[in-house]
């Protein structure tokens, strides 16, 4: 990609000491994109945008339940310590439950072409009735994104960018299961899923609950 490690360092830094960026949330030992654009270097990549869970209110059957504190916590904890700063759940029976339910009474979509498109019409209806209302109420989390084990990080940085687009409305987490798994669990052999959508507030808070019991199972064994 370059000709030599000078080469690399000499344009890192000129990008660096360009005033237009914020390099406060920038990883240098991240460095692999490079565009040459004319009088303009792009040499970075910025850490995976994700919304400040401080700011997000669950839904109140979550912020109702016992284990509320081991959500909050489970977020914090992969926003601290994973590089796409989603938690990650395994597939056990709790979760799967979750999803059949989900899949049964229509509140779960597949793909992520799809996803977006439900957000952004959500995102548009909401802004229209602010507008008309002028009132502007703090959305709970009503939707989750679910990735799976073996989506790219390029798919994780796209559901990053849904997630900031949407906020506080929207959270994600990644199932401990592969696209083959989840698809041939919920729609048939063959069939693969990297993205899913809960699009009900209802199954939101079950599978947030059911994330949080399986933190708490987790740190008890530690």
């Amino acid at each position: 990609m370059f000709k030599n490690y000078s080469e690399t360092h000499r344009l890192s830094k000129i990008f660096l000491d360009d005033p237009r960026h914020d390099w406060s949330n920038c990883f240098l030992s991240d460095i692999i994109q490079f565009d040459n654009k004319p009088k303009y270097y792009s040499f970075y990549r910025r850490r995976m945008p994700m919304p400040n869970i401080q700011h997000c209110k669950f839904p109140r059957a979550v912020e109702a339940d016992p284990c509320v504190q081991a959500a909050h916590d489970m977020f914090h904890a992969a926003q601290a310590g994973t590089k796409h700063g989603l938690p990650e759940i395994k597939l056990d029976a709790a979760v799967t439950t979750v999803l059949q339910r989900a899949l049964r009474t229509a509140r779960l979509k597949r793909g992520f072409e799809t996803t977006l498109d439900i957000l952004a019409n959500e995102r548009r209806g909401l802004a229209k009735l602010q507008s008309k209302t002028g009132q502007n109420q703090k959305a709970r989390v009503s939707r989750l994104i679910l990735a799976s084990s073996d989506a790219s990080e390029r798919l994780l940085r796209e559901i990053a960018l849904a997630l900031e687009r949407n906020t506080p409305r929207v959270l994600a987490l990644r199932l401990l299961a592969d696209s083959a798994t989840l698809g041939s669990l919920l729609y048939g052999p063959d069939t693969h899923v990297k993205v899913l959508l809960l699009d009900h507030k209802d199954s939101v808070a079950e599978m947030l609950i059911a994330g949080a019991q399986q933190h708490i199972a987790s740190n008890s064994l530690e």
